[in-house]
């Protein structure tokens, strides 16, 4: 199937206005033809939504993660100005699993250990070290007024890993004396540093007491954004698209009805599935690995 003059052109208009490459940096993927080619399943009504809602779309590339991440940084030192010896641990659950993988916030949580940002005029005052084990924290560490322990994560969408790793961590004393009295960590001592949150996610972290720094808010594609009289259509219409995907109900409109429009090291199951979901008919732009 060959796209429609109009459409194509309208593929044109979003690549520009976006700013979007049209091939990947070792020139091995046109992205252009790719996502010509995942919009040629779809007829023109739903072609039409796939293109407006990539209006909306966050990438965010590989490449980029060091420049976010100083950002978030930057961010927190602004905010923060007491805290000088940070405590870094990525956002993760805790089943075995997981704890297995190499995941996203691994690889933030590394990053925040960037020697430039040790002599970077906004950040050179702080000192970032990793933790995987909350004793290491020290018993003095409620009482030092500028130690803190941030958490972070590239993407948070519902808020579930978060706030299921944030009651672990509250829940675990960080130190134990000689009488077996059990120190927990201050909720105040807690910040939460990810790349780009979901609007739900925010609220259900936030409403449970603690900051959350990011870079990009991410709101819900369809009915977040489009207009009580529109809304209807645009959902009937994806789901249009997606009974072409032999999804799971739990990933229609992205993992629990999330309607996220992004892109990172991973995509998440957050996003619409038409932009990651492989099938003999979907040809995904940014696809997920299977099993992921």
């Amino acid at each position: 199937m060959i796209l429609k003059p109009n459409i194509h052109r309208l593929v044109l208009e979003l690549f520009n206005s976006k700013k979007w490459s049209y091939d990947s940096l070792n020139g091995d993927v046109n992205y252009f033809d790719q996502y010509c080619e995942m919009l040629k399943p779809y007829n023109e009504e739903e072609q039409k939504l796939i293109i407006e809602l990539s209006k909306q779309f966050v990438h965010i590339p590989p490449e980029m993660y060091s420049q976010e991440v100083y950002e978030l940084i930057t961010k927190f030192a602004n905010r923060y100005k007491v805290f000088k010896k940070v405590k870094v641990m990525p956002i993760i659950n805790n089943s075995d699993d997981e704890l297995r993988k190499v995941k996203s916030s691994n690889f933030v949580s590394y990053l925040m250990k960037n020697k430039e940002y040790s002599i970077a005029q906004n950040t050179k005052h702080l000192q970032f070290d990793i933790v995987t084990d909350l004793k290491t924290l020290g018993k003095k560490f409620n009482a030092s007024h500028d130690k803190s322990l941030v958490l972070v994560d590239d993407f948070i969408g519902s808020g579930e890993t978060a706030i299921e790793c944030i009651e672990r961590i509250m829940m675990t004393p960080f130190y134990t004396d000689k009488n077996n009295q059990e120190s927990f960590i201050n909720k105040d001592k807690v910040i939460i540093l990810t790349i780009a949150i979901s609007e739900e996610g925010y609220n259900k972290i936030s409403g449970l007491g603690y900051d959350i720094i990011y870079n990009h808010m991410i709101s819900k594609g369809i009915t977040e954004f489009y207009s009580e009289t529109e809304r209807a259509s645009k959902l009937r219409i994806m789901e249009g698209i997606e009974s072409k995907l032999n999804l799971k109900d739990v990933d229609k409109f992205g993992r629990l009805k999330s309607e996220a429009l992004i892109s990172l090291i991973r995509t998440p199951n957050n996003t619409f599935p038409v932009f990651w979901k492989k099938s003999k008919v979907n040809k995904p732009v940014y696809p997920r690995r299977s099993g992921s």
